[in-house]
Parts: structure tokens; sequence; C-alpha cells
């Protein structure tokens, strides 16, 4: 099974805490899944540059993010950022494992 990894920059990661922030306010308790992905998007270390994920953690990012990107077109401001981000969480990178 492959594993899926982000690259991982600064204004990402704000904007991935940004997108769970607002998901676990709007569901509350019942979003705890994102909650303990929030933790560890900032537990993360940026020396590392690529955070591994899965596919529920894929699954919960791309929803924050459509979430934060409805909101942003209601507001009338640029989703420039967060569209390039749902692209990203949609196509993350793969560890390719060999057979030998």
């Amino acid at each position: 099974m492959a594993e899926y990894y982000l690259k991982m920059r600064e204004t990402r990661r704000n904007m991935f805490s940004d997108a769970l922030l607002r998901l676990y306010r709007a569901k509350g308790p019942e979003s705890e899944a994102a909650r303990q992905l929030g933790l560890k998007l900032w537990d993360f270390d940026m020396e590392e540059k690529r955070m591994p994920i899965n596919s529920e953690e894929q699954r919960i990012l791309r929803h924050a993010l459509n979430d934060l990107r409805n909101q942003r077109l209601a507001e009338g401001k640029y989703t420039d950022g967060v569209e390039q981000a749902m692209l990203d969480v949609m196509k993350p990178y793969k560890t390719k494992h060999l057979p030998w």
C-alpha cells in the first residue's frame, strides 16, 4: 500500500489549520477527526517538509478546504490559494515500494 505525502510550508499549514478549525467549529464535537488532524498539523516538524497522511485524513482535508473555498466565494474573496491546496491534497505524492 502506498503512503501519501503532502509538501508542507508555513502558509499551507496555516491554511489547513484554518480550514480544519472552521470545520470543527461548524460541526462541533462530532468532528473529532478534524481536531486530531489539526493537532497533527501543529505537531509536525517543518524541517521534514513532507507530512505523511492516510486516505481518511486526505478526505477530511479535502472537505475542510472545500468548505473554506465556498465561504471565501460567498464573501467575494480570492480562492486561488485554496484551490491550489485542494489540488495538492487531491493528488498527493506517493511513496514507491519497489519489489526488491
